[in-house]
This record gives C-alpha cells, structure tokens and sequence, in this order.
C-alpha cells in the first residue's frame, strides 16, 4: 500500500523515538487537535475522507518548527493498522459509519489490543455500536467527544470526556494533554461520556439563543450592541461564550467555529434523551427550533451557530384573529401574507402556550377554541403577535 511520507522537523533527536498514533478526520476541529499532537512530539498517521485536506494539513505542518512527522495512510484501515492507538474525529453518525464500515475501514484494520478513542458527538446508541463492533475485532475502545471549537482545538484547550476502556484512556494522557486542558473519565460503562456531552451542549446551544434573543432585541428597540456588551462582560453572566459570540452576533460575522447544523444535531440528540427521562425541557426545546429554523428556512447550517440571532431578526408573522361574535379560529400568517399551513411541526405546542398566557387577561381560556363569551374583553390586546413559527 502507497505511503506518502512527510519528514517535519522534529524538536529533538529523542522525539524520533516516540511511537505513532494515528488521527483520523482532519475538518474544523481534527486539524486544530492532530496539530497539537505533533507539536507535543507525536507522530501521526492520517487520513481524511478528502485526501487534499490531508494534503493540506501535512503542507501546512511541515512549516511549523519543531513539529513530528506525518504520514498520510490510504484508507482509515491503513492508519488503525500502523499504530497501536488511533483517534477519531468525525462529524456525524453517517460519517462515522462510513468510515468504520467502508471496504478500508476502521473496524478491518483492527486486531487484538488495537485502541480507538473516538472523539465525536454522536447518540449514546451509536457509540455503544461502534463499541461492540471494535472489542469483537478485539480492539480496545474509549469514546472522548469534547467541549470546544475551532480556537480550543487549535490551541489545546479542549475538555474530554471519556469513558470505556480505562487502561487505554490512562494511555492516550499524554496525547489528551496535549489537545486539551482537561480529561473527565466518567465512566467504563461507553454512551456514558456522549451523554455528559450532550447535556453541556444543549446547556451552551439554550445560552446561546437566549443570548441571541438579547441581541436582536437590544438592536429592535435602539440600544448600543456595544453598552450591552459591556455589561453582560462585567455582569454575573460573563462567560468566554458571551465575550465571543455577543460581538460576532452584532456584526453578523458568522465564519464556522462551530457550524449551525452540528449545533442543532446535538440539540436534537439531547433531547432525544429527554424522552427516556421524562422531563421538562421546554427552553431547550424552543432553542431547539430557532437552530431549525436557522438552518432549514433561512440556510445558516453551514454559519457558525451564533448565525441563530438571525431568526430572532426576522419580522413576526402577523397573526389575525377572524371574530365573528366568537373565536372561530386562529389563522396565521407569515410576513408575506401566506397563510401557513395547519400541519406546521411542533412549535404550535409552544406557541399555544405562550398564546394562551398573552391572552389570559381577554377573558379566553384557550384563543385556540371557541370563546363561552359573545365578545372578547380587552379589545386590541387579543390581536398581539405571536412569535414567527419554527421549523423542527
């Protein structure tokens, strides 16, 4: 099998002797990792699913003094089979099956004491497949997703959390080190890590819309984006995410840290694993569907996720109650004067909800059904807005 081998400049005589591991998924956040890696000294066997970008990676480390050696392997099988470890930064459950089930793939290069940490966001499910399917092929397995983007990856200041195999997670410390500033083990049990996940980043993905909210309606009623700025930096709700994105945000500057469309995957993950638990998760949910909407009606899935203010830009639909001496129906329409249709996906729930609280003081129990009043009491007030609806 074809090697394409780039000699880099190594830092000392003593790195030459540091085994190799292998990265496989060289997008936003495994080149910023893998460089990392043979900035602390580490040899690295790659591939990615375009091989230019392999290309680019291996051009762009071989300027970088002091940096290991990389060789680019021909398929993802070629890389496991190199190295004893190898990490794994993929964007998706699709692309993740691929990789590990393609002709070449992860799961043929594998043999007895083989080890993968794999470090993308996927389902607890999924990763609990990929598991079982590595230990079969008698490979060792660790499942490490991270909190950070593009700027955390670049400078090694990536959170892991892990779980699986902890004699392979006890190996990869040094490599976790040098890509971040923390590693969580949280459990051997492999779903665990994805879970702990996912919750941080429906925790980030709900601040984040609600920050874009604040935004969007600083700029609607005359306020300074940059007063409002100052003072949520030196406020009780200053954080790196607000610091970065509130600027971002007011000048729509929306390059890719962390594309929209992975953000609302890992939403939609979340809350997946809301309905197993049963809870209330009503603001995820709703922050959940402003993502949607970015991404599926107004084409922001490949912006950086702070793109969601955008929705919050939009006009109200404007929304006509048809009276005749009773509430006969709500009809709806967008800011086109479209009529939207009845099978609208579930942000009706929500907006019901919030309807029924605005229109609580007109005497109506529910504005979605028939009035047991002739007239509706409070006038106007039962012609207020509603929100714009949001797709799934």
């Amino acid at each position: 099998m074809i090697r394409v081998m780039l000699l880099l400049l190594t830092a000392s005589a003593a790195s030459s002797t540091v085994a190799p591991a292998g990265f496989i998924g060289l997008g936003i956040m495994g080149d910023g990792m893998a460089k990392c890696m043979l900035k602390a000294g580490r040899p690295l066997h790659v591939w990615s699913r375009d091989k230019a970008v392999c290309e680019r990676f291996a051009a762009s480390a071989a300027k970088e003094e002091g940096y290991a050696s990389v060789v680019i392997e021909e398929s993802p099988a070629a890389v496991v089979a190199a190295v004893e470890r190898t990490y794994l930064m993929l964007p998706t459950p699709d692309a993740c099956e691929q990789v590990y089930s393609m002709d070449g793939g992860v799961l043929e290069g594998l043999a007895k004491g083989k080890q993968l940490v794999d470090c993308a966001t996927l389902r607890p499910g999924d990763m609990r497949s990929l598991a079982d399917r590595v230990k079969a092929k008698g490979g060792k397995f660790v499942e490490a997703p991270v909190s950070g983007s593009k700027a955390p990856a670049a400078s090694g200041s990536l959170i892991f959390m892990a779980a699986g195999d902890r004699a392979t997670f006890d190996a990869a410390s040094d490599d976790l080190a040098a890509m971040g500033k923390r590693s969580v083990f949280v459990s051997e049990s492999v779903g665990t890590a994805t879970k702990m996940k996912l919750v941080v980043n429906m925790i980030m993905g709900a601040q984040l819309a609600a920050l874009a909210e604040g935004v969007a309606l600083a700029e609607g009623i005359g306020l300074s984006a940059s007063d409002l700025q100052d003072v949520l930096d030196d406020g009780a709700m200053a954080s790196p995410l607000v610091s970065l994105k509130g600027p971002l945000m007011s000048r729509s500057a929306f390059d890719a840290a962390f594309p929209l469309k992975y953000a609302l995957k890992d939403m939609r993950f979340a809350l997946e694993l809301d309905e197993a638990s049963g809870l209330n998760l009503g603001v995820s949910g709703a922050a959940t569907s402003a993502y949607a909407e970015a991404a599926d009606n107004l084409n922001l899935g490949e912006s950086d996720f702070s793109a969601v203010v955008d929705v919050s830009r939009k006009p109200k639909p404007v929304v006509n109650d048809l009276w005749d001496g009773e509430v006969d129906e709500m009809a709806y329409f967008d800011e086109d004067g479209d009529s939207l249709s009845d099978d609208q996906p579930d942000w009706r729930d929500v907006r019901k909800l919030k309807a029924l609280f605005e229109l609580e003081a007109t005497g109506i129990s529910d504005p979605f059904k028939e009035s047991d009043s002739e007239t509706p009491k409070g006038g106007d007030e039962a012609d207020e807005d509603l929100d714009p609806p949001l797709a799934r």
